[in-house]
């Protein structure tokens, strides 16, 4: 008897580390396009844009995100959320727009002048595919206009199901 609940509980520790490896690293193990090629626009402007690597801003480990290539506009970008968790989060709709500016990142107000948090959001709770990805079209362009030039981010929020507790992540571009 003992000796069975010893091999049980050896077999289900290998399990739980060969699957705790393959999480921790998985950013190794993803071909995620960083850079851009500039993209026409409909006004036969050349938008160069740059998504940057790594994000300033996330408080989740093993959540990642990042704009699909070629995607990226003024006004519009498909995001795909990366969830190498062993927890079930949930993803709303809600998202905002920061600027960096004098090295500092901003909310973007709205062109009515509202603040990100005063907003109304359709109430989704999104998860994970089986393949630990969320892919989600993002269009800004009637809540914060066309995006000049600058360095911004897009920052999402995520709970883990069963609690309050919201952890931000983003994912940074450069529109020239």
């Amino acid at each position: 008897m003992k000796k069975k609940l010893l091999i049980t509980i050896i077999i289900l520790s290998c399990c739980f580390s060969i699957a705790g490896c393959n999480r921790n690293s998985f950013s190794e193990k993803l071909n995620i396009p960083i850079e851009q090629k500039p993209i026409k626009q409909k006004t036969n402007e050349k938008l160069n844009v740059r998504v940057k690597e790594k994000a300033e801003l996330n408080e989740i480990e093993g959540v990642l995100m990042r704009i699909k290539k070629d995607t990226l506009t003024r006004t519009s970008a498909t995001i795909i959320i990366y969830d190498y968790t062993l927890e079930e989060h949930i993803y709303g709709s809600s998202y905002r727009i920061d600027k960096k500016e004098n090295g500092k990142w901003t909310s973007l107000k709205s062109l009515d002048g509202k603040e990100w948090t005063e907003l109304m959001w359709n109430l989704i709770g999104y998860h994970v595919d089986e393949h630990d990805r969320l892919e989600l079209n993002i269009n800004w362009e009637n809540i914060y206009g066309a995006l000049p030039n600058g360095e911004y981010r897009i920052v999402k929020d995520t709970s883990k199901q069963g609690e309050m507790k919201q952890y931000e992540f983003s994912v940074e571009f450069i529109i020239e």
